[in-house]
């Protein structure tokens, strides 16, 4: 049977879990005093709160981070809140962000095309900042509930772990655990993952386990492995680098590196003369 450090992992995406996730708020409104207001709010409630008073802006910061939720005015002076809405959706990086619409505009209409464009809530000006926050809340939930699960799915865990989210990791093997730390990494929405030798104290059913999940994981997410198994680095990899005390020797694509080197030095390392 396979040891259990003490210090293994707990399970760590379960919702009500708030000390591992810090949600980011982004604000949008051109009004300051209700920028103000939910912004206050929000922090009383230990959210992050981003703030804008423009559309573009706020398009501007979408292109590098990613809040956790939106709260979205409809009238600001550079843009249609419908029409920033409309671009979230369509973008598939973009698309699974709550967005709750605050608005002074009251209208069925208005409410309906929020809804049917993606919104999550519509809540209408004046408001009451609590009820804004529930509202906030909910969502924030339902969307922590989300990663839970794409994150623990793409690490082929979620079958293994979903009626336990809230059990210390100390229960699972060492491949599970191992799944479960690439899963936390994972729900960072990193567009590189670090791997360093993940496979170092598994068995060898474990470690296929790893090895495939290194495969799925390539088509969405460049992955650097570190290890010293050549036979594995050979079987997972599309480029490899041979780096020796600090030097980058030899860098080229899996199949050449492995076959035909064009250092000496890599050539004696994975006949075996040295290392």
């Amino acid at each position: 049977m396979e040891e259990i450090p003490e210090n293994a992992p707990s399970l760590p995406l379960a919702s009500g879990q708030s000390h591992v996730m810090h949600e980011t708020i982004a604000v949008v409104d051109d009004e300051q005093d209700i920028l103000e207001l939910v912004s206050l709010n929000l922090k009383k409630n230990h959210f992050s709160v981003r703030e804008f008073s423009d559309g573009s802006s706020f398009i501007k910061y979408l292109d590098s981070e990613k809040p956790n939720l939106v709260v979205l005015d409809l009238m600001l002076p550079d843009a249609d809140g419908f029409e920033i809405c409309k671009y979230m959706k369509r973008k598939k990086n973009l698309s699974h962000i709550p967005i709750v619409m605050l608005t002074a505009k009251g209208e069925e209409t208005d409410t309906i095309l929020g809804l049917e464009l993606g919104a999550d809530d519509y809540v209408m000006k004046p408001f009451s900042p609590n009820e804004l926050i529930a509202r906030i809340k909910r969502l924030a939930k339902d969307e922590k509930d989300r990663i839970v699960e794409e994150s623990l799915r793409k690490a082929a865990l979620w079958e293994e772990v979903k009626e336990a989210l809230y059990r210390k990791g100390t229960f699972l093997s060492g491949g599970q655990q191992q799944r479960l730390c690439i899963a936390r990494a994972l729900a960072m929405g990193p567009a590189v993952l670090l791997l360093d030798e993940p496979t170092s104290a598994l068995d060898p059913k474990a470690t296929s386990h790893i090895e495939e999940l290194i495969v799925q994981l390539r088509d969405t997410v460049s992955i650097i492995l570190v290890t010293h198994n050549m036979a594995q680095a050979a079987r997972v990899s599309d480029f490899a680098a041979f780096v020796y005390l600090g030097e980058l020797v030899e860098f080229g694509p899996s199949g050449r590196v492995f076959t035909a080197p064009k250092d000496k030095r890599t050539e004696a390392y994975l006949t075996g003369k040295f290392g």
